[in-house]
């Protein structure tokens, strides 16, 4: 939340931004996309929820279920764990892209 008014540019510079969210009847879906698996990404998810249920411009939404979702390119057990823990869906997305993306990146 930031507060308005005069100084409310020097929020903007800790605004937290989730990559999406999602809303639909009843049901507001925050997503975090990573190209590699993160456990930071959990602590984002995680803020990003609190954030919302403080936010007065959702607050017409406060009452909703929400639901976190991590998308990312590849299984990491340690992080699906993670994920797990803290009620987040862990979501593979490998498109044949990412395969070129993986080569130039790790030089395979």
């Amino acid at each position: 939340p930031v507060p308005p008014g005069e100084n409310e540019k020097l929020y903007q510079v800790t605004t937290r931004w989730a990559d999406t969210i999602v809303f639909e009847p009843g049901l507001i879906t925050i997503i975090e996309f990573k190209m590699e698996p993160q456990p930071t990404a959990v602590g984002q998810l995680d803020l990003y929820e609190q954030l919302f249920q403080k936010t007065l411009r959702f607050q017409q939404y406060w009452g909703n279920t929400i639901k976190k979702v991590l998308v990312t390119t590849r299984v990491d057990p340690h992080v699906h764990e993670l994920c797990d823990q803290h009620d987040i869906e862990y979501i593979v997305f490998h498109p044949d892209w990412v395969t070129y993306w993986e080569k130039r990146r790790f030089k395979l």
